[in-house]
């Protein structure tokens, strides 16, 4: 559950604190369910290695103009949002580890 609150789910479904608070949650099971959540489609589980347009409109969308690398999306969405991704990451993977030890 403690994974839930660190990503700002408020209103987990119970398939949703069932896959948190099982520690052997696989990465796929998390991407699927992060991508319900989102209302995200993939058209396939893999990489397809072409460009991809992105557009942007409203406050920030000039930081979004040009080839980017995909990577750049999310360091840029993340710059926007002023969120810290190591901050995050590093809080996520210790609620993994204290889940995994039953703490």
């Amino acid at each position: 559950m403690r994974l839930l609150e660190l990503l700002g789910i408020t209103d987990p479904t119970p398939d949703e604190v069932a896959a948190a608070d099982d520690a052997t949650w696989s990465r796929q099971r998390f991407a699927n369910m992060m991508s319900q959540r989102a209302r995200i489609g993939w058209t396939t589980g893999g990489h397809t290695a072409v460009d991809v347009p992105v557009f942007a409109f409203g406050p920030g969308e000039e930081h979004f103009t040009g080839n980017l690398d995909n990577t750049e999306l999310g360091l840029r969405l993340a710059d926007l949002m002023q969120t810290d991704l190591e901050e995050l990451t590093r809080k996520i993977r210790s609620a993994r580890t204290r889940g995994s030890n039953g703490g």
